[in-house]
Order: C-alpha cells, then sequence, then structure tokens
C-alpha cells in the first residue's frame, strides 16, 4: 500500500478541503489557563506547597494548594516547567505548548527522594526510556502525529519501511516489541498492518497508521530492557497512556490532512463535578477524497476509527474509561487488459480489510497514607482478512485467502506501599488471556489453519529504596508462569544508580525477560504447539550528564537470547522473523545476542532543540551449534540528526517552526530471491539509506482559538533507497521495490 500525490489538481482539492474549516480572525492579545495538580507517587495523595516554575515567553512561579492543584493565566507560547518540593525529585518539562482556546492540564506525579545530594539540587528525574510526548507527536518532521514514528528520531530505534511505523530494536525482530495502554497488553493498535511488507500480509506490530491519536495521548515512553512488571516482551514496549478530557470547559480540536480528518470534544458531565469525556472521531481523508473523484493511485485506502475516555473520580478513587474501535481497507484493482500487466500483483484483484476493537478501565485507590491499590483490566480484538482473486483466465494464478484473528484479556492489579521516607514496595500481578486463530489457504487447499488458547501469569515483587548517601537500589523477582505448556521461570531484576553529583548518574541494570511466540510459528505445524517461550537476559550501563540545557546520554548494552524456534534445514530463526508464511517444524534451540553503545546529546533552549544520536551495534544468531550468523536487521549503526527552531513574530502571536529530521544507516539484510522459493538465509545486504524528512508549520493565536498550518515532506531529498528484491514469477526475473520517495502532507488544525 502506497500513499501517492500525482498532482497539483490533488494538492489544491486538499486546500478547498482545508480552507472549509477556516474561521474570523481576532487580533486582540490573550492568556490562556495553565493548570495542574501534583501528587504524591508513593500513596497518589496531593502534594501542597510544590513550586512550579514556568518559563519562556513571559516566566511565572506557582504553588500548588492543599489539594495539590495549581493554576495560572499565561500567554500562548511554548515553556518549560520546572516542578520542586524540599522532599521530591525534581521534574522537568520540555516544549509545553500553551494554545490560545485550550486550557493547558500538566499533572505530576512526584517520587520521594531516595538519596541526599544537597538542599539546592535541581535532578530531574530520569527515566530509561524514550518520551512520546505531545510536543514530539505534532512537532517532529514527518512524524505525522502517529506516536510509534516519533522513535525514528531515537539511534536504537529503526524503522523496517516508509510505509509503516514497523521498528526494530537495535537490530532484533519488530516481532519482539509489546504495546501497552494504561498498563496492559493490547492487541496491534495499528491500521493497514499490511504496509510495507513484502508479501501483503499482516504484520504483528505496526501499520501504516495509528489509530492512537495525537489528541488522546499524554507523555507517554517507549521502554528498552529490562522491563517493568507483568511484561510479555524481549526488545522494546510502547507504555502509553489516554489523557483525560478537560473537567471544566468544553474544548473542540479538528484536524485535516492527506491522511486523516480528526474531531475531537472533550468537556466536563456537570459543572459541579469533576468527570470528564473525551472523544476523537478520524475519517480517513484519502477514503474521503477519493470517493469524491481524486485519484491516489492504484489502491483505495480507508480507515476510521472511535476513541474515548471518560475519567470518574470518586472521593479519593480515580476511575478511568477508556475504549476505541475501527477499521480499515485497501482495495487494489489489476488493470482490465491483459496487454497491461506488468507484474504478478496485477494479475490479481486484492481486498484487505481489518478491524480492531479496545475498552478497557482503571482504578486508582489511596487506601491510606503509605499505601495504594491500582488494577487495570482491558479487552482487545483484531480480525484482518486478505483475499487475493485471479482476473484473469488466460493465465493461471493461484487464488489467495488469509485471515488472522486475535482476542486478548489482560489485566493488572498491584499494591504500592512506601517503607519510611526513602523506601518503597510494590506487590502484584499480572494475568493475560490470549485466542489466536490462523488461516492460510491457496485454491482452497488449507495450508495452516488452527485456535490457539494462553493463559500468562506475570506476579512480581519489587523493592525500592536507599543505599548511603548517593546510591538507589531497585531490586525485584518477576514470575512468567504458562500452563498451557507447564512452563515456569523466575526472572531476577535489579539497578543500581549512583547519583555522583547533582547534574550527573551512572546507572548499572540487569534483568531477565521472557515472550511468548507468535501464534502463526505456533499453529505453522502440530509439533510446534509445545514451544517454549524465548528468554533473554539484559545488561546495561548508562551514564548520564546536564549541564545547562544540555543531556548527554551514553548507554552500553550486552543482551543475550535463548530458546529462539529455528529450523536448521531451511535456515530458520525466528529471531529474524516478521511476517513470513511458515509451515514446518520448528525446536526450541536458537539462540542469539545483541550488544552496542548509544550515544545522544538532547539541547533545549528558547523554542530550539537539537538532538544528534548514534547507536553503533551487532546482532547475531545460531540456529544450533555456536556459529553465529548475522542478523536480518543488523544495520551496524544509525545515526540520527533532529532539530528545530521556533520563531516568534513581533505580536507575540504568530510563531513559524521549522523542524527536520536526518537519517543513516547501514541497509537490511535479505534473502535471494533468484527462485523464487521460500528462503530464510539472510545473506544479501541492501545499499546504506539516507533520508531527511522536512516540516514547515504556522501558528496563530487568536482571541478565543489557535490555527496551525503545517507542511511535512518525508524524504525531502527524494532519495532512492531499495526497500527489497523480489522474484516476479510473471516477469520471471528479480524486481526492485522502493522505498517511498519524496512525500508531501499537508494538515490543518484548529483548537477551540
Amino acid at each position: 500500500m502506497v500513499f501517492r500525490i500525482s498532482s497539483f489538481v490533488q494538492v489544491k482539492s486538499l486546500l478547498v478541503f482545508c480552507s472549509l474549516f477556516l474561521s474570523l480572525d481576532a487580533s486582540t492579545q490573550n492568556t490562556e489557563v495553565l493548570r495542574g495538580r501534583c501528587i504524591n507517587g508513593s500513596n497518589q495523595l496531593a502534594i501542597s506547597g510544590v513550586s512550579i516554575f514556568v518559563s519562556g515567553l513571559q516566566n511565572y512561579q506557582l504553588f500548588s494548594d492543599t489539594t495539590g492543584y495549581f493554576y495560572a493565566l499565561v500567554s500562548p507560547g511554548i515553556y518549560r516547567i520546572i516542578v520542586e518540593h524540599k522532599d521530591f525529585r525534581t521534574q522537568l518539562r520540555e516544549n509545553i505548548s500553551i494554545e490560545a482556546g485550550k486550557e493547558e492540564i500538566q499533572n505530576f506525579e512526584l517520587t520521594e527522594f531516595a538519596v541526599n545530594l544537597s538542599p539546592i539540587t535541581v535532578t530531574p528525574e530520569k527515566k530509561r526510556e524514550i518520551e512520546i510526548s505531545p510536543f514530539k507527536i505534532q512537532q517532529y518532521a514527518a512524524v505525522f502525529y502517529d506516536p510509534a514514528r516519533v522513535l525514528n528520531s531515537h539511534a536504537g530505534a529503526v524503522n523496517t519501511d516508509d510505509q509503516a511505523n514497523h521498528v526494530t530494536i537495535r537490530g532484533t525482530s519488530p516481532n519482539y516489541i509489546q504495546w501497552k495502554i494504561e498498563g496492559v497488553e493490547v492487541v496491534n493498535p495499528n491500521h493497514l498492518e499490511n504496509s510495507g511488507t513484502i508479501n501483503d500480509r499482516p504484520a504483528l506490530n505496526g501499520g501504516g497508521v495509528s489509530m492512537l491519536s495525537a489528541q488522546l495521548l499524554e507523555t507517554s515512553g517507549f521502554r528498552f530492557a529490562p522491563f517493568l512488571s507483568g511484561s510479555n516482551v524481549l526488545s522494546g514496549m510502547f507504555d502509553l497512556r489516554f489523557r483525560n478530557g478537560n473537567d471544566k470547559k468544553m474544548e473542540r480540536t479538528i484536524q485535516a490532512s492527506f491522511l486523516g480528518t480528526d474531531i475531537c470534544l472533550e468537556g466536563p458531565f456537570s459543572k459541579k463535578g469533576n468527570a470528564s469525556y473525551l472523544i476523537n472521531f478520524r475519517y480517513s481523508t484519502i477514503g474521503l477524497l477519493s470517493k469524491l473523484g481524486v485519484n491516489f493511485g492504484d489502491e483505495q485506502t480507508n480507515y476510521k476509527d472511535l476513541s474515548f475516555v471518560i475519567a470518574l473520580p470518586i472521593r479519593r478513587n480515580t476511575i478511568k474509561l477508556f475504549g476505541m474501535v475501527g477499521n480499515s481497507e485497501t482495495v487494489f484493482k489489476g488493470p482490465n487488459d491483459s496487454a497491461l500487466v506488468t507484474i504478478r500483483k496485477e494479475l490479481y484483484d486484492i481486498d484487505y480489510h481489518s478491524f480492531t476493537a479496545l475498552s478497557g478501565i482503571s482504578v486508582t485507590s489511596p487506601l491510606s497514607n503509605t499505601v495504594f491499590l491500582k488494577t487495570v483490566m482491558a479487552y482487545s480484538s483484531k480480525n484482518t482478512r486478505r483475499s487475493a482473486y485471479p482476473k484473469t483466465d488466460w493465465l493461471t494464478v493461484a487464488s489467495e485467502d488469509d485471515h488472522y484473528n486475535q482476542e486478548k484479556f489482560s489485566a493488572l492489579s498491584f499494591v504500592a506501599r512506601r517503607i519510611g521516607n526513602h523506601s518503597r514496595m510494590k506487590l502484584g500481578s499480572g494475568v493475560n488471556y490470549f485466542t489466536t486463530s490462523v488461516y492460510s489457504a491457496i485454491n482452497d487447499i488449507e495450508l495452516v489453519k488452527g485456535k490457539l488458547e494462553e493463559m500468562l501469569v506475570l506476579p512480581f515483587i519489587t523493592f525500592e529504596s536507599a543505599l548511603l548517601k548517593k546510591i538507589e537500589m531497585n531490586v525485584g523477582l518477576h514470575g512468567f508462569i504458562n500452563p498451557r505448556i507447564d512452563f515456569m521461570t523466575l526472572q531476577p531484576r535489579a539497578s543500581l544508580k549512583y547519583h555522583a553529583s547533582r547534574d550527573q548518574e551512572l546507572e548499572f541494570s540487569y534483568g531477565e525477560d521472557a515472550q511468548l511466540q507468535p501464534a502463526h510459528l505456533s499453529l505453522a505445524s502440530s509439533r510446534n504447539r509445545n514451544l517454549k517461550p524465548t528468554r533473554s537476559k539484559s545488561f546495561s550501563l548508562s551514564h548520564q550528564v546536564t549541564f545547562k540545557a544540555n543531556t548527554f546520554k551514553t548507554e552500553i548494552y550486552y543482551q543475550l537470547f535463548d530458546q529462539i524456534p529455528v529450523n536448521v534445514f531451511r535456515g530458520f530463526s525466528a529471531f529474524n522473523y516478521f511476517n513470513e508464511f511458515v509451515n514446518f517444524d520448528l525446536e526450541s534451540t536458537g539462540s542469539a545476542k545483541v550488544y552496542g553503545v548509544d550515544f545522544t546529546l538532547e539541547k533545549m533552549f528558547k523554542g530550539f532543540y537539537i538532538i544528534p544520536s548514534v547507536s553503533i551495534y551487532n546482532s547475531l544468531y545460531t540456529l544450533k551449534s555456536n556459529s553465529y550468523f548475522t542478523g536480518r536487521f543488523n544495520t551496524g549503526y544509525n545515526a540520527v540528526l533532529t532539530c528545530g527552531k521556533e520563531f516568534t513574530m513581533e505580536d507575540k502571536r504568530r510563531f513559524i517552526s521549522v523542524d527536520m529530521r536526518m537519517v543513516s544507516r547501514n541497509g537490511y539484510l535479505e534473502t535471494s530471491p533468484s527462485s523464487g522459493s521460500n528462503n530464510y538465509v539472510f545473506s544479501g545486504r541492501l545499499p546504506s539509506y539516507f533520508r531527511l524528512d522536512f516540516r514547515l508549520s504556522y501558528r496563530k493565536n487568536r482571541q478565543r482559538s489557535t490555527v496551525i498550518w503545517a507542511l511535512d515532506i518525508q524524504n525531502a531529498s527524494n532519495a532512492k533507497n531499495i526497500a527489497y528484491h523480489y522474484y516476479d514469477s510473471f516477469t520471471k526475473r528479480i524486481e526492485t521495490r522502493y522505498q517511498l520517495g519524496l512525500i508531501p502532507v499537508l494538515s490543518y488544525k484548529i483548537m477551540f
């Protein structure tokens, strides 16, 4: 599936379409509300007397009241917020955008000091994760408001194809990633899962468009191994959270672009309470314009989704209901004239359909001044179908039919207790129940058919405390129990963090993790039903130093994998598996290792940011013996430069932003496509990859609204990067599929 913009007429059509949302201007200078609440992360209770420093176009100092709330009227612009209290660790948030017509709500969950550095220490809380913030989602070049594409600006995460948001972490399979929403595992929350794949079949952990609209998310993160409590993951984990709607006034956001049209509504249920709602509906603009007669290429693409969040504070309890539902499709029609057929795909009419649903509830209950209980439950499901029908009788080709259905019920419950002033303990468990069915047939001859039911129990206990004056310790013991195959393992995890000074820290981490096998592998053969989970052991040493507005971080890592499903005869290893067709026996005798170093520098200063990062790594795997082979996704290095600058006009109501991202890496490995048969030995390397993305945006703050025009250009230099080679049985030769060329995406957004 390829998004194409082929003519000036299409661009003009979108301009006319977006202009329907224009409204009258107002020239009065205005202020907007900045508010939020500060709570103790150990017991979820309010903290009074917190100092909130807001700096940007103007500077403000606020204090939280006895209920933890703070409030101010702030001129629209980009701000930095520092939150301080003598008993808690300082938090720093950069690039907080205050928009006219929309209240900005910033809530802070503070962590008590576990070490004693000095009474004037300003040490922002740091985590081993990539921050996925609203600013990054909406401002980074060619992110297209997709939280997964934010990862492309981090050297350790590499995008697998320009058409989709699949990522590989440090040379490992994209299937080693997990999606969590509000702390529990869910199905792949993306539309068009077949985008950017060689065989046009759905991938497990990505897609062409995210279902998670930027309008719904609060600042979240992407975490690296070792992981949090209750995790079924090996390489990387999306830990995403929905924000609550505004509980004081109704707000609206409308956004239109080449990729989709969003309508977001939020507000309080009643002026007397704090309950709120947040609803977002989105429809594919490409599908809408296609129905108006605009031609977007040889495939018709449509998607739509509806998401909601309902927040219900009841006494001291916080209840959040959340959910989303959506479907997507691509329809390909080959030419009716056989003389126009140029490749095998054009011999078919192909329909791809996908439906995804999610619903859940989160309850947080403070039980005392030192204890709180949190429980999250969610149900999610995904159903996909791909059908390829031959449309010619002059050449015999086989019909294809693929179905993939998955349901997940996931729950997480834990009790957290503060012990003294500097220690915390958490005890709980996650429980996941999965059902998956897979069906593949050619000419109605079944190749794979089966259903798999899995139960996964993930108990854990963690303890965090201080050692001496400058050392923090975090230790835990986690369980991984799969009753179906009678598998159980205990996973120790530990980290030591040394605060060398108020600006510098050193951290060592160790942890063991495991992940169930993809159902496609377990159902590929009757002998694969009892494949063991793949396990990993992770070691990392990181150093971080902060000076003025600069943060420099170095991380050295080493990760070992075992119990990887392999087939020695075919040269297959699940370490390289993406979404290829598998219908043969596997055994859990493979292993792999990944090691390398990441360098990241972040500089933020008065509307300017620059983030150069470099990852140098090696990923290797074995089939059965100790002979190592280079992994399919091992690019050896990945270098990324992300930067941007916002310029403020004289009236301080208009802003122009220029953002850029540049990516350079080695090519992936690929199999030899010469025979056209299934081949799983990755021996040839694609050429080096280079891509330059660009974004130009114009923002204007009106009296009661903010308008943003933006132009994102993916692959601004129009580099011809090769995605893969494949053998085409129609042309009888090896064909080349290139990554996307220059793709401009114009968008319009109004908040009021």
